[in-house]
């Protein structure tokens, strides 16, 4: 199991208006599960990532990914190469992220206001669901660094280790060329799901987002993405989120 806490980065940049920064969130904390099985080719270690515990429960704030299976591929962090050699793996996800009536809209709410000490969705609520869909996860698994903290692995074979005893690099973000995001009107029913409502006199029923383009070229193949992405950081008005558990 492994805890996202307060992110190392975090940007709303991609939505051009300010008072839709909240749609784009790095909150609340976490808990995901991750497990290693191996694959069919020699040594080769797939990855899958799902939430855990309340994390799977729909809840205020970013929802909990769940990916996988994706092959790990050896490789290092083009933003971070002090770190050694790596295993990398990267999925495009379907991303969403659950606001109250009051965080989107207004010109006062900042990326800050998604973190409530309550997360709870409570049934009659009605809220704005945001779906930012082919959104990118990416992650490293950096073999040289021991982390500090007990980060649990879910195993399938007993050969391998119960927990990962290394630091990992997590990253969410928004790539570019993909469907314009929007924010659904939506109520909590009393079985948990979220049904969509509609417009009133004060709240529209569709909500679509407004995203900052950059003119990037598309890398043809991974090696190049690797290559392109601190390039594309640095040149592109992106949202992302990026956590590191050393």
């Amino acid at each position: 199991m492994v805890s996202l806490d307060e992110p190392q980065q975090k940007s709303s940049a991609c939505l051009a208006r300010n008072s839709e920064n909240a749609a784009w969130s790095c909150f609340p904390r976490r808990k995901l599960r991750w497990t290693f099985t191996q694959n069919m080719r020699p040594n080769g270690t797939d990855v899958s990532i799902e939430p855990k515990g309340n994390s799977a429960k729909l809840m205020y704030g970013a929802q909990s990914p769940s990916i996988g299976p994706l092959t790990l591929i050896p490789g290092s962090d083009p933003e971070l190469p002090e770190h050694g050699p790596a295993y990398y793996f990267s999925a495009l996800y379907n991303r969403t992220v659950i606001l109250t009536e009051k965080q989107i809209g207004s010109p006062a709410i900042d990326q800050e206001s998604i973190s409530p000490d309550n997360t709870t969705i409570n049934i009659g609520d009605s809220v704005y669901e945001c779906f930012f869909n082919h959104s990118r996860l990416e992650g490293y698994i950096f073999i040289n660094k021991q982390s500090q903290v007990h980060n649990e692995s879910m195993p399938d074979r007993q050969a391998m280790l119960p927990f990962l005893p290394f630091a990992l690099k997590l990253v969410e973000r928004r790539s570019p060329n993909t469907p314009q995001p929007y924010c659904l009107r939506m109520q909590m029913r009393g079985n948990g799901d979220l049904k969509y409502i509609g417009a009133d006199g004060d709240h529209e029923g569709v909500m679509r987002l407004t995203e900052t383009h950059a003119e990037l070229k598309p890398a043809r193949r991974e090696e190049d993405r690797y290559v392109q992405r601190k390039k594309q950081a640095s040149t592109q008005a992106c949202c992302r989120c990026q956590y590191m558990l050393n």
